[in-house]
């Protein structure tokens, strides 16, 4: 009697009590910039001894970013890529944690781009030893190309593994750019310095061919070709994909800004696709230079360029109407000035609303120092202010120098602007600034209540090289160049907007000399009939976003005292007489195990969790971590949308005796 005392005391001294309590403190959903994890403002995504440059960023439909830069740790030069990998990280193509190197030569590989095909694959050019090389991501390509096994891999086009050399001349091939038509076909253009002067060529992927010229002919083609120099191309193709290239060229002495478009059955032609040949659209005594593309909806080409000398300069705006010819935006021949103020107007960049009407921004230095400034056309009033105003809007408006705005227009046609400024640095140390345009207050910073602008980088280093990409909620995710640790490194964040809570989880262990036990709490046998004990916290979730919501769940450590702890589950599922400690969902695939149908009526509620509560039903589990997992979700708007959480616990005979205890931090993201 004694002995089966003691063995009934030692068990009952292990046998772990959970008492579950659990309450959300919300607070006001909020917004704010964060990195991917959401544990800090801004992360450095390089993070090497080396100098990481010229970063680019493309977002892909599922709000997955895909960056890459050009990066010295090699000695040499080389083009590195990484993506977000939800759950993991940081990772490769292929998902595992690090990143690609894509270049991996000898050469000096630098200034790359990066475009997503409609299949969210990416493409990637860059200049390597004065070449341009082209890689892409290609799925399943096969044993012959990536190894043993239907392997992914980054391959030529043809899907050998590898890089295409799409120049291959003699000379320097620079100021690259890179478009994909609507059957996933690359088109790339290229400065060309082979016979003295600058040339601007064209290939372009035909499948079944190779890289071709656009007849689909092997090879690449000069269609500036010319005595002067011709520089800076722009390249877009239009809904049936035929490309058209404008560029900047001083055959006339002057500097000209000059047009090519391919007409099938005709080919390289002016716009009125029977003359071949490119045209001259600026044509006149003054320099013309920084030219910028883009087609309205109709196939109709609208350009934007600094024209002028230096203290005179203006940004000059035509566009081509059919039937008409090269005019300005009421419609008469000729082209806008729509800067046409006393400074120094440059640097412009253009973007069509879905109205085709343009949207203009450029650097000035009207007010004695550098401006960033905006002006858009407001049918049946002219250029304007984004208000409808006359005139333009200074949206920099301080004592620094505001230089190398970008523009962006979200899909409600709202207006985004970023620049470099130095305003609160000294010279030549710049930050990264933003403002958008919130209807009903103005030029705002991201909160969308306080006007002006606000500063991104905020680390008073070099800036540069800035890349903005907005997500399919309209929030920017932002990408730079940092001389923040002595080298230069690559840093990202996003807008996001949360709201958190927090559940707290307590455990103990009771010691006990008795043989008593209430009937409810165990019914001990023999040590061999040791049971799991379960508790359950339901939640109910609603939200009005239009993508629904992903919740998470996060430990801030195991379940534990000042010495020893609970172990999580290792396996799939918590047995009785095993230690084990671990949580399931009643929602199917997420991050943590779905609750097991313990009750056998089909169904995955916390009933199931109350059956295996003091039974010897195995409960499926995941381990709880110290980083978020997903454990609900929903793809749209919800109302009371239930989910239960079943944590699980067993113990040995050897579970030391004390009290236990956790906290589990909850996170519910809104996907607006």
């Amino acid at each position: 009697m004694n002995q089966r005392g003691k063995v009934l005391i030692g068990l009952f001294c292990f046998l772990v009590i959970i008492i579950f309590t659990s309450q959300i403190f919300t607070s006001e959903v909020f917004a704010s910039w964060k990195n991917m994890d959401r544990t800090a403002i801004f992360e450095n995504i390089s993070n090497n001894s080396a100098d990481s440059y010229v970063p680019q960023l493309q977002i892909a439909a599922n709000n997955i970013p895909y960056i890459v830069w050009s990066d010295n740790s090699t000695g040499n030069g080389d083009i590195y890529f990484k993506k977000w990998t939800p759950s993991v990280g940081w990772t490769k193509m292929n998902g595992d944690t690090g990143f690609d190197n894509l270049s991996n030569n000898s050469g000096a590989s630098t200034v790359p781009q990066i475009k997503l095909n409609s299949e969210n694959i990416p493409y990637i050019i860059w200049q390597d030893s004065n070449d341009v090389f082209f890689t892409r991501w290609t799925v399943g390509a096969g044993p012959t190309v990536c190894g043993t096994g239907i392997d992914d891999c980054w391959t030529k086009m043809d899907g050998t593994l590898g890089q295409d050399n799409i120049s291959n001349t003699s000379g320097n091939s620079e100021f690259i750019q890179l478009a994909i038509d609507h059957q996933d076909n690359p088109y790339i253009i290229w400065r060309e310095t082979i016979s003295g002067n600058k040339e601007i060529y064209f290939s372009k992927w035909t499948p079944g061919v190779g890289w071709t010229k656009m007849d689909g002919t092997l090879g690449s083609e000069n269609f500036s070709n010319n005595v002067g120099n011709s520089d800076m191309p722009q390249i877009q193709v239009d809904s049936n994909n035929n490309p058209y290239v404008a560029w900047n060229d001083n055959a006339l002495s002057t500097g000209d800004i000059d047009i090519i478009k391919w007409t099938p059955g005709v080919g390289w032609t002016k716009m009125d696709g029977v003359t071949s040949g490119y045209e001259n659209v600026s044509s006149n005594t003054y320099v013309s230079n920084e030219v910028k593309l883009q087609l309205d909806t109709n196939d109709n080409p609208c350009l934007v360029w600094t024209n002028g000398l230096y203290i005179t300069s203006e940004i000059y705006f035509t566009r081509w109407k059919l039937g008409i010819g090269w005019s300005k935006m009421n419609g008469s021949l000729g082209f806008d000035n729509v800067s046409d103020n006393s400074g120094y107007s440059f640097e412009p960049q253009i973007k069509l609303d879905k109205a085709n009407n343009p949207y203009i921004l450029w650097d000035d230095e009207t007010t004695d120092d550098r401006d960033v400034y905006f002006s858009k056309w407001t049918p049946n009033v002219g250029w304007t202010k984004m208000n409808g105003d006359s005139g333009s809007d200074n949206l920099s408006n301080n004592s620094g120098l505001s230089q190398s705005p970008q523009l962006i227009l979200d899909s409600a046609d709202r207006p985004f602007a970023y620049w470099y400024d130095d305003t609160n640095t000294s010279f030549i140390h710049y930050e990264l600034y933003l403002t958008k345009w919130t209807a009903s207050v103005g030029w705002t910073k991201m909160d969308g209540v306080n006007a002006g602008y606000e500063i991104i980088s905020n680390n008073a280093v070099i800036t540069g090289f800035a890349q903005m990409q907005l997500d399919n909620m309209n929030f920017p995710y932002m990408l730079w160049q940092n001389d923040n640790s002595g080298n230069f490194e690559v840093y990202f964040t996003r807008w996001l907007l949360e709201e958190q809570g927090q559940v707290n989880i307590s455990a103990s262990v009771d010691p006990s000399l008795t043989l008593s036990l209430p009937s409810a709490t165990c019914d001990l046998g023999t040590f061999s009939s040791s049971t799991l004990k379960t508790c359950y916290n339901s939640m109910s979730i609603s939200t009005n976003a239009s993508s629904g919501y992903l919740a998470y769940i996060r430990a801030d450590g195991d379940l534990r005292n000042a010495i020893n702890h609970i172990n999580n589950i290792s396996g799939g599922s918590i047995t009785e007489g095993t230690e084990g400690y671990g949580v399931s969902t009643t929602q199917d695939s997420q991050d943590i195990a779905q609750i097991n149908d313990a009750n056998n009526d089909t169904f995955y509620t916390s009933d199931d969790c109350t059956t295996m509560n003091g039974n010897t039903i195995a409960a499926n589990a995941s381990a709880i971590t110290t980083s978020d997992q997903q454990f609900a979700s929903a793809n749209g708007p919800v109302s009371n949308d239930e989910t239960s959480l079943c944590l699980a616990v067993a113990i040995s005979g050897n579970t030391p005796a004390g009290s236990y205890s956790q906290i589990l931090n909850l996170t519910v993201v809104a996907n607006f």
